[in-house]
């Protein structure tokens, strides 16, 4: 895991050709150059081929219904639902707007603002509703592959999602995602698709794996979370589809060495993981119905688990063992 660039570059005024990237299923053509996005080969700048455009913006004036309001005064991002689609505003770093459909998101930074903050707002909250405009479900969750199959975790943030997907990595299975996992329901078949090939891991967390934390740059550059890019040997090929063989869903236990699993009934296990899709609160009514449908079959084909441990770094490479095994059992 390397350092890419450093943690704080100012953004460009010069207006740049588009980049072509794929994620989910979705050809995406960007004037913003991402670096964790994998890049589609062989398109040219009249390529018409791409589903999602995002577009710099000279000015976003962010109206209508307030809907989300997250951070202090320094660091606020609000969110309003309007007829145009969904507007986001984040102190020092820009205003976002993503359409009704999901495919034409505009952005415009402040003129100071750092490059990997207005990148990581992209990739954060502005592609993850892009794509559930689509009408592609986002699990909160992170996977690997096992034995040619998907296997999910899912837990509030902070909970330890991506260290204990960084553990089940290091046991050899490559990873999809570390906290975002495109659904795809087609019948009784349910799949799941690579995300961003990159981590985002706390001091801690890092310092637990037996790595530098100074060696990363931050996430946000106000905050300590970090992002720490992969090599392409701990990543699934981003164009492969996994059959879903099991979501775990990551539960406290007073004891401090038992780890325990039960499959709840199918009702619970769908509202469970309802809540559990990403930004649950925000794409509501129509627009997230098919979140609750993938909820459904998931729940209906007895994939979602609740897994109960003491949450320690020292309990973590033995939850990730044990996970594996339950999944390979079941």
């Amino acid at each position: 895991m390397t350092l890419l660039s450093p943690s704080r570059r100012p953004i460009s005024t010069y207006r740049r050709p588009a980049w072509y990237y794929g994620i989910a299923g979705v050809g995406i053509c960007s004037e913003f150059p991402f670096r964790d996005l994998p890049r589609l080969p062989g398109y040219g700048s009249r390529d018409d081929r791409a589903t999602l455009h995002i577009a710099r913006a000279a000015r976003l004036e962010p109206h209508g219904t307030l809907v989300r309001e997250l951070g202090d005064d320094e660091h606020c991002w609000r969110t309003w639902e309007c007829d145009e689609g969904y507007y986001w505003s984040v102190t020092a770093v820009g205003e976002f707007l993503v359409d009704q459909s999901g495919t034409s998101v505009q952005f415009a930074p402040h003129p100071w603002a750092h490059a990997g903050d207005v990148e990581q707002v992209l990739l954060g909250p502005i592609l993850g509703a892009a794509l559930q405009l689509m009408g592609i479900p986002l699990l909160h969750a992170g996977a690997v592959v096992v034995d040619g199959t998907a296997v999910a975790v899912t837990a509030p943030s902070g909970w330890g999602k991506s260290t204990l997907i960084a553990h089940m990595a290091r046991l050899g299975f490559p990873i999809l995602s570390d906290d975002t996992l495109p659904i795809q329901v087609s019948g009784d078949r349910i799949a799941v698709q690579s995300y961003i090939p990159r981590m985002k891991l706390y001091d801690d967390s890092i310092e637990s794996l037996g790595d530098d934390p100074e060696c990363h740059e931050t996430q946000l550059t106000w905050i300590d979370k970090r992002r720490v890019p992969l090599d392409s040997a701990r990543v699934a090929p981003p164009s492969d589809s996994y059959p879903l063989r099991a979501v775990y869903q990551m539960l406290p236990s007073l004891s401090p060495t038992h780890i325990s699993f039960a499959t709840p009934p199918a009702a619970t296990s769908a509202i469970a993981l309802a809540g559990s899709m990403y930004m649950p609160d925000l794409v509501t009514g129509a627009r997230g119905a098919h979140r609750f449908r993938a909820a459904a079959a998931i729940a209906r084909a007895g994939l979602f688990h609740e897994v109960r441990y003491q949450r320690t770094f020292e309990n973590l490479p033995a939850l990730a063992r044990a996970i594996i095994e339950d999944a390979r059992s079941s």
